[in-house]
Formats: C-alpha cells, structure tokens, sequence
C-alpha cells in the first residue's frame, strides 16, 4: 500500500510491504528500509532498525495522522489525490501538540511565548511509569499551553499551540 503524505510542508510517498509477523519493508520516498516488529498492541510500537530499538506511539484524528518515536512528535497529513497541496495554502500556520498516549503531565519545560529551536525538549508525559519526552520537530514559538503540571491527558489531548517559524 503506498500513500502520499504531507510532513513538513513537503509530499512524500510512503509504501509499507509486510516481508513476515516480524518484518516490515518501508519504502520513504524512493529510500527502502527494512525494520522489525518487536511488539504491537492498540496504537503502541516498538520496532528494531540497525540494532536500535525505537518506541512509537502512532494515532490518527480528523485526517492528521500523529507519529512520536522516541519522544519526538511527527504530524503527518494524508494528501487527497483532488488536492493541490502546497505550504502557502494552508489555513495557518499554526499547530497543536497533542498527547500521544494517555498519561499524566510530569513537567512543562517552555513558557508562553517563548521562541523554541529544533530538537529542544516542550514538555514530558509519563504513561505506565515510563517518560515520553516530546521534542520540538522545527524551530517554533509556543503560543499557548493548555495544561498543568500533575494533569492527567488523554491521547488526543491538546498540550499546546506552537507556531513553526518561517525558513526562509
């Protein structure tokens, strides 16, 4: 099965081949990879590539499709074939980060406000006594947070309101 996908502003054509129960062909636009299932249950996995093993969360809302892997969040949009797709016509450019999984907020580590670069840690989520640290995928500014330290979330929940600054 091969979708186009919309990450980043950018269309990229992803196709997935199930090889056997434990592995998986990925081909990401025109780059195959081929990784191991090590385990699978409701919208939680953990897959082996080159000898690392990544913990993902994948769950998908109104079209938009939410990837974290190793605490860094990935929003994906599955691209209409009707659809001329391009940066400029999108409604906004603002973004929410949402909860990837149900758990509890241990720490806010932005303000409102604050202008965030790539990689920089936004706030940690524990779930199952384990801390899923969600990081900035893009330079950015926080424009609101919408929950508290010690708060329990849902998956889907909105943490915040982030807009990426502009690249060019």
């Amino acid at each position: 099965m091969q979708e186009d996908l919309i990450v980043g502003g950018k269309i990229i054509s992803i196709a997935a081949q199930k090889i056997s129960d434990k592995e998986i062909l990925i081909n990401v636009g025109g780059k195959e990879v081929k990784v191991e299932l090590l385990y699978y249950r409701n919208n939680e996995l953990i897959l082996k590539y080159e000898g690392k093993k990544f913990h993902s969360f994948v769950s998908e809302y109104r079209g938009n499709i939410y990837i974290t892997i190793d605490g860094f969040n990935y929003h994906l949009q599955v691209k209409d074939s009707d659809e001329n797709y391009s940066a400029d016509n999108r409604s906004s450019g603002d973004e929410e980060i949402k909860s990837p999984l149900p758990g509890k907020v241990v720490k806010i580590c932005v303000d409102e406000g604050a202008k965030i670069k790539s990689g920089d840690l936004l706030i940690i989520v524990e779930a199952m006594k384990m801390e899923n640290n969600i990081y900035a995928s893009c330079d950015l500014i926080v424009e609101n947070i919408f929950v508290e330290e010690g708060e329990s979330v849902n998956t889907e929940k909105k943490l915040m309101k982030i807009k990426p600054l502009s690249t060019e």
